[in-house]
């Protein structure tokens, strides 16, 4: 599944070409701020909470309009080769948000069928357990989970069981190799947020 965030850059990078391509570098990043100006407060009109988003897509927005502008100025120069090369940074970062996307939603299904197939956690449960999908506990550099927690229902010492699965991977995209690190009945609530989890 592509990001929203993707499709909104990629568009507002193709509207910043065709400006910088009509209009030249200076009207054309008059028009692209107007635009996103525009685009920004009908974003907040239609709802308070988008303010927040926003404000973390501006910088990746100015970054992609200016090397939209300056594409699309290279572009109405004949410079093709070159209006091209302005673009790749754009494409290198789209191509790796999805593929970092694509790899989220597949190790969640991993993960969840590692905990189906795993020893300790079949041995504890009932055969009518359920399985509720992962959450990702903890982040790694903010793009890929290092450890997971599941929530289990239907064991045979507790109404819910808590699963943390810790995740290493040889790199950021590698094949990820399971472990569980530990399996806990303390909800959210009851444990002590400055303490690992596994050590309560």
């Amino acid at each position: 599944m592509i990001l929203l965030t993707q499709l909104i850059l990629l568009a507002l990078a193709l509207v910043a070409v065709v400006l910088g391509w009509h209009s030249g570098i200076r009207k054309g990043a008059v028009a692209y701020l107007t635009t996103l100006i525009f685009f920004s407060f009908g974003a907040f009109v239609f709802s308070a909470l988008w303010i927040i988003p926003i404000a973390a897509l501006l910088p990746f927005a100015l970054l992609s309009g200016g090397l939209g502008l300056a594409s699309g100025a290279k572009f109405r120069q004949g410079k093709r080769l070159l209006a091209v090369a302005l673009l790749s940074p754009l494409v290198i970062y789209w191509t790796g948000l999805t593929a970092i996307q694509i790899k989220k939603e597949r190790e969640l299904q991993q993960v969840l069928d590692f905990v189906m197939s795993d020893k300790v956690v079949t041995k504890i449960s009932e055969k009518n357990m359920v399985i509720h999908p992962p959450g990702a506990w903890k982040m790694a550099n903010g793009l890929l989970p290092f450890r997971y927690e599941i929530l289990i229902t239907g064991s045979r010492y507790s109404n819910q069981l808590y699963v943390f699965v810790d995740v290493s991977r040889s790199w950021l995209l590698g094949n990820p190799i399971f472990t569980v690190a530990c399996v806990t009945t303390l909800s959210v609530g009851a444990r002590d947020a400055s303490v690992d989890v596994c050590k309560q």
